[in-house]
């Protein structure tokens, strides 16, 4: 239950509710930013599938890039690094990929 200063649902309202009108919102006055429609903007997707190989799929204006193996698992290492906030997260990171490659995922024998 939505809590609202409104008592009543306006006409405008009612007709943005039955035709899923998604540009209709409860702007304040003067502010006309909110009543623009949504528009998602794909960039592509990255996903690691193991084996140190990845599939990705770029979208660029009309077209789409697919790039799968160790090209894409590279391509994926480094959008990864460089969306980390912090400069020491980015260390810790490197640090433990490198790691990984030397001693391997499973230090329980160790």
């Amino acid at each position: 239950m939505a809590i609202s200063k409104k008592d009543k649902l306006t006409e405008m309202d009612i007709a943005a509710v039955v035709n899923n009108d998604s540009t209709y919102v409860q702007a304040p006055q003067g502010v006309d930013y909110y009543r623009k429609p949504f528009e998602f903007l794909s960039l592509g997707i990255m996903a690691y599938v193991g084996n140190d190989k990845a599939l990705t799929q770029i979208e660029t204006f009309d077209t789409s890039f697919n790039i799968y193996g160790r090209l894409a698992y590279l391509l994926w290492r480094s959008v990864y690094i460089t969306k980390q906030v912090s400069f020491r997260n980015r260390v810790l990171i490197l640090f433990d990929w490198m790691k990984a490659q030397v001693f391997g995922r499973d230090l329980s024998q160790f």
